[in-house]
């Protein structure tokens, strides 16, 4: 047996070891219980018209439902000219107490460059109704 024979089950213990000891965890060591979740778009401040190939300043406001929903990111997707835009809250369920309080309104921004002239459609989520289907908030935009 040369030295080149070890390498290939040595490197498959490291790979298990490292995978194995990783986790996600806080400082006391207590694993991460937390999921994601879509949460109601409340309004939004939108600009009257889109600059055509320059960043576009959005204004989003929604209401956290309890302190363990924190902001995640925004789920966006654009098909042609139609957009549609979500708010994903990461939802930390060990946290306290997660029924007092929350109803906090929260703003987050992000930027949108558009690449066509004519009109944007934004659809901005809003929950689903008894259906469950999704309900939306439409503005439509015009580019120059």
């Amino acid at each position: 047996m040369g030295p080149h024979d070890f390498k290939t089950p040595a490197m498959c213990l490291i790979l298990i070891f490292l995978i194995s000891s990783c986790s996600v965890g806080d400082e006391n060591g207590q694993e991460s219980d937390f999921s994601f979740e879509l949460v109601k778009i409340d309004s939004v401040v939108a600009p009257d018209t889109l600059q055509l190939s320059q960043k576009n300043q959005f204004e989003v406001f929604y209401t956290r439902p309890s302190p363990c929903y924190e902001f995640a990111r925004f789920d966006f997707s654009l098909l042609e000219k139609t957009a549609e835009v979500a708010v994903v809250n990461a939802v930390y369920n060990n946290e306290g107490d997660c029924n007092n309080g929350g109803g906090e309104t929260t703003i987050e921004s992000f930027s949108f460059m558009a690449q066509n002239t004519g009109f944007y459609t934004f659809k901005f989520y809003q929950g689903d109704n008894d259906q469950g289907e999704a309900q939306y908030l439409e503005i439509e935009i015009p580019v120059e």
